[in-house]
Formats: structure tokens, C-alpha cells, sequence
């Protein structure tokens, strides 16, 4: 069965995998690490063979919890992963008396959007060419969504 626990730097190299096939802004190792260091949250959900299935990064600071990535390896979503650990980083949240939690997200990520308003998130604005997407060599919208708690 599935287990959910804090992320540790020796997932790093799956993860960067994982975040090259599925992830067009792809975060770096370097990223991964800095976030391990600092005081982010960072969740995995490991599977029986010890192998990553999900991960979530984040921040809780102040009154305000902020996602920064989310990612379900391919070959295993529509298992509720994304729903488990985006429960877990809003307990984190509401333990730490936030008052909302925030999230970026490509404004061309349909499949996501769908799934944060699952989570009641609700669009706040659009930041113009937040994103730039490497492979194709242009900017990408994102959409700012809230969830107040």
C-alpha cells in the first residue's frame, strides 16, 4: 500500500525524472534541494517497491500556505495521489492557523485547473508569461488560485 512521508534527498533523482517526462517547467535538482534545506514542505508518496509515485512541494509561512509543485508520475494517476497529499499540505496548513493557501498553475493546464477546483480553488487573476516553456520556446500564462480555509 501506498505511504505518504516528508520528502528526503535520496528520492531527488526519480523525481528529477519524473519531473523531466511530465513537467514542460521542469524544476531542477538544485530546486529540489534548496526546498529540502529551507523550511518547505516536502511530501512523497512512496510506493510498495520504494519507488516515487507523487510528490508535493510547498510552503507554509505566516498565515498563508503556498504550493509550488505538484506532480503524479503518469503511471499512476487516477489512483487519488494528488488528493492525498493536497489533504495532507491543507491539514499542514490549517494546523498552522493559515487562512488560505495559494497556487500557481499553467493557465493551459486544463486537467489540473479541473482538480484544484475540486480542492476549491478558486481563480484570482492571471499573471501574463509567468512561465516559459523551454521545448517550445514561448511564455505560458498562470493562473493565481486561492483556497481560503
Amino acid at each position: 500500500m501506498p505511504k505518504l512521508r516528508a520528502m528526503l534527498e535520496s528520492d531527488l533523482i526519480e523525481i528529477i525524472r519524473m519531473e523531466a517526462v511530465a513537467n514542460p517547467v521542469p524544476w531542477s535538482k538544485l530546486d529540489f534541494a534548496m526546498a529540502l534545506q529551507s523550511n518547505q514542505v516536502g511530501l512523497v508518496i512512496e510506493g510498495i517497491h520504494g519507488n516515487v509515485m507523487a510528490y508535493l512541494v510547498g510552503q507554509i509561512e505566516g498565515f498563508i500556505g503556498h504550493i509550488y509543485n505538484v506532480l503524479v508520475n503518469p503511471e499512476f494517476v487516477r489512483q487519488g495521489l494528488g488528493s492525498q497529499l493536497m489533504k495532507h499540505f491543507i491539514e499542514l496548513a490549517r494546523i498552522a492557523h493559515c487562512s488560505e493557501v495559494w497556487l500557481e498553475v499553467r493557465a493551459g493546464n486544463d486537467v489540473a485547473i479541473k482538480f484544484y477546483e475540486h480542492w476549491c480553488f478558486a481563480k484570482v487573476t492571471v499573471r501574463k508569461k509567468y512561465y516559459y516553456l523551454h521545448t517550445v520556446r514561448k511564455f505560458e500564462d498562470a493562473c493565481l488560485m486561492t483556497k481560503i480555509l
